[in-house]
């Protein structure tokens, strides 16, 4: 009838419990991402895969920056940010990759296919009220959109080390069992429905 066709920006948001804290707290996905093209290749596109947002300045983000093909865990506050990022990776062809991202109270860190944690000295602490739930594949459901297909989501409250990464990444394409998660899992959701499992302490 002539009217302007439009897309709502699908969100996933997950009630985060007893899991992360301000202080400590891990993520890890694997994700498809789609051959690439030029403008992804060029841009600055965040592609924000995990987001605990208390405000503008004060969040918890674990994206791929496109214009450096990498993956990056990015603690800020009102001051600033600590931003550990991955080694280049290959976006040229349709991949999957398992990323992994920390924080403790004195480090920030990010994992990619298995290969060592890079870290960085934590000086970055978000203030305010932590949000109740956490975004997967947006910023707080804004524009910043994964251009990924989820496998499946992890996260717990315990501390990884390169070895549980490497681990981690060695489940490959199989659905991973989440009794089989190092680092105190607290949680863990399919991508297959809109539910989560919760594991019990």
């Amino acid at each position: 009838d002539g009217a302007t066709a439009a897309r709502l920006i699908g969100r996933v948001q997950i009630p985060n419990g007893r899991g992360l804290t301000a202080l400590q707290g891990w993520v890890a996905f694997r994700v498809r991402v789609p051959a690439t093209d030029e403008q992804f290749l060029t841009g600055n596109n965040s592609n924000a895969a995990f987001n605990w947002r208390i405000g503008a300045t004060d969040q918890w983000l674990l994206f791929l920056r496109s214009a450096s093909s990498d993956w990056r865990m990015r603690v800020t506050d009102a001051v600033g940010s600590d931003d550990p990022a991955t080694a280049a990776q290959d976006f040229l062809t349709e991949t999957e990759h398992t990323v992994i991202g920390y924080w403790t109270p004195l480090q920030v860190g990010v994992s990619a296919n298995g290969a060592a944690f890079v870290t960085a000295v934590r000086a970055r602490f978000p203030a305010g009220a932590l949000p109740v739930n956490f975004d997967v594949g947006s910023v707080a459901g804004t524009g910043q959109s994964a251009d990924m297909d989820f496998k499946w989501f992890a996260w717990g409250d315990g501390v990884l080390t390169s070895g549980d990464a490497a681990y981690i990444n060695s489940f490959g394409v199989r659905d991973p069992d989440p009794r089989r998660f190092p680092g105190l899992l607290t949680g863990f959701w399919s991508a297959e429905t809109g539910l989560f499992r919760r594991r019990a302490r």
